[in-house]
């Protein structure tokens, strides 16, 4: 099963420079922990607003940025999601998590500033079915 853990941000103001220090923070992350297996970053950042200047409400940027993770076991969540509860805390960030079915996001949960902390388990069973 694959997963990907996008962040999610509704303050555009914020929005280049939070995703920045979430970029740095993952990468960081991922350099240090021997989850290397089978958790990836995630950074699909397209072009549609180079700085905030360039701001178009009716175009709001398509950025994805987060971790991807391809597993069979609930056990392989844990450190990840530790990893992304803290990244909430510290960012003031929610994060969707997505099952990816024929290469396409679909929301299955959220967790975060706004939804509380993800839970390992919670977020199997939802993937699960």
């Amino acid at each position: 099963m694959k997963l990907n853990f996008l962040i999610e941000c509704d303050d555009f103001e914020d929005y280049f420079k939070m995703h920045q220090k979430a970029l740095n923070k993952i990468n960081d992350w991922l350099e240090s922990s021997n989850e290397n297996e089978n958790v990836s970053l995630v950074d699909l950042r397209l072009p549609a607003v180079a700085n905030i200047d360039d701001y178009d409400p009716f175009n709001p940027p398509k950025w994805q940025i987060g971790l991807s993770i391809q597993t069979k076991k609930v056990k392989a969540l844990k450190l990840p999601i530790n990893f992304l509860n803290g990244l909430c805390k510290d960012l003031k960030v929610d994060i969707s998590v997505n099952k990816v079915i024929d290469e396409q996001n679909k929301t299955i949960s959220y967790f975060g500033t706004h939804d509380g902390r993800g839970d390992i388990f919670e977020i199997w069973q939802l993937a699960d079915y």
